[in-house]
């Protein structure tokens, strides 16, 4: 494996558009796996990616949902 394939926390963290805190959380509850090289901790791309695309659902859905639930017209 090479660090192409991988992503530091930060590079993570700014994909992801989360905190590096929010970052630990997710893969301290087993939403991501990290990948420890020495001491730096890693990130598979495509895990990223794939994590980045089912934060980015369930955040359409809160932001529909709050839309919803605030337009007294329904």
């Amino acid at each position: 494996m090479t660090l192409d394939n991988l992503y530091t926390s930060a590079e993570a963290a700014r994909e992801l558009a989360v905190t590096r805190q929010r970052l630990y959380r997710l893969y301290s509850t087993g939403r991501i796996a990290p990948i420890w090289k020495g001491e730096r901790v890693y990130f598979l791309k495509t895990s990223v990616h794939k994590l980045r695309v089912e934060l980015d659902n369930s955040r359409y859905r809160q932001t529909v949902l709050e839309e919803i639930e605030g337009d007294d017209s329904l």
